[in-house]
């Protein structure tokens, strides 16, 4: 009975409660492994790489029960990725890591509205800096400004009324984390 249920609980694909798990999909085993973790009620679920393995359509429906049952259960979860496509879509917080350090960390909305690179003529953008920027994003290896800053989406419009010959453009996941880490 309780064989049953979980392969209904977690949507595990098998004929029957007596399939091996060496046998079952990739997605399935990492089903199983997950539900048995799980079963234990865990405030915090440590998964690292989780969907690596994973093609596109099982990462996304492997993510979506995981993101469900957490809910459900009110379990947190540290969550590595190299995969920052899936972070997006069910990350509250993120933090960018290279040689142990943590680079950069905010919520991601904050991180999705606020994360741009500005490009344009040098004293323009001296300017914005100077007057505008409170949080510059520092290059791992170089400590050096990358170009890129976290400014408050109001600022942002203010600037770009005063500043036209600067351009600003929004960054995605993946562009702040290359720019913050190499």
């Amino acid at each position: 009975m309780v064989a049953n249920e979980q392969l209904k609980q977690q949507a595990i694909k098998a004929p029957s409660v007596t399939q091996k798990v060496v046998n079952l999909s990739g997605g399935n085993q990492q089903k199983v492994v997950l539900g048995k973790w799980l079963a234990m009620r865990p405030r915090l679920l440590i998964l690292d790489e989780p969907v690596a393995s994973l093609d596109p359509a099982g990462r996304r429906e492997f993510l979506r029960e995981l993101v469900d049952t957490t809910l459900e259960r009110n379990t947190t979860i540290l969550f590595s990725t190299h995969i920052l496509t899936d972070l997006e879509r069910v990350a509250v917080d993120v933090a960018m890591m290279k040689d142990g350090k943590i680079l950069l960390q905010a919520e991601l909305d904050s991180l999705s509205e606020q994360a741009v690179r500005l490009s344009g003529p040098s004293a323009s953008i001296e300017a914005l800096e100077a007057r505008w920027i409170t949080s510059p994003v520092a290059n791992a290896k170089t400590g050096r400004s990358t170009g890129v800053t976290l400014l408050a989406p109001d600022k942002l419009v203010q600037f770009s009324q005063t500043h036209s010959d600067v351009v600003i453009d929004h960054l995605s996941l993946e562009d702040l984390f290359i720019e913050v880490t190499t």
